[in-house]
């Protein structure tokens, strides 16, 4: 039996366009450090859902560390510092969006501080299914390498990543 509060799949996916379309208008600058986001009411009537669903996505974006939402206040952009920019959904759009080096930088710094450890872990545990996905992000991302890393090879890379790590079962 399905909890009375669980959310359906029609109201995950309005939720996650929700904070599709906010992490990129963030990443981007749309929205500054210390700005205001509409508040829940403007959210829903901005992309045609319920309040709940606007609801979700800001908390949502709040477990991302990219808002800070209080009662009754309009949630304000926190700093970079605090953003979870190894979450699939953050560093998609960072690395299409963050033109700052050392951020690339710190990226690939953690990159190299993990995983070639899960590697060997996604050597060992990997399914057919997890190498399957492994290579067809590798390869999307070859078939994508015309030097501007645009948005095809972006979500390819972080596909790739993502896939060495959930390979290695953690």
């Amino acid at each position: 039996m399905k909890p009375e509060n669980a959310a359906s799949p029609t109201m995950t996916k309005l939720h996650e366009a929700i904070v599709v379309h906010l992490v990129d208008a963030i990443l981007s600058g749309a929205y500054l450090v210390g700005a205001s986001l509409p508040n829940k009411m403007e959210l829903a009537a901005a992309h045609g859902v319920s309040r709940t669903a606007a609801r979700e996505a800001m908390q949502k974006l709040a477990s991302l560390g990219l808002i800070e939402s209080r009662r009754r206040k309009s949630a304000t952009v926190l700093a970079r510092e605090s953003w979870k920019l190894l979450d699939a959904s953050v560093l998609g759009a960072a690395v299409l969006r963050v033109e700052d080096v050392s951020f690339f930088q710190a990226l690939v710094e953690a990159r190299l501080l993990i995983e070639p450890h899960a590697a060997e872990l996604a050597a060992v545990r990997a399914s057919e299914d997890d190498l399957v996905r492994i290579e067809a992000s590798l390869n999307a991302m070859a078939s994508e390498a015309d030097g501007t890393c645009g948005a095809g090879w972006a979500a390819a890379d972080v596909a790739f990543h993502a896939g060495i790590i959930e390979a290695a079962g953690n």
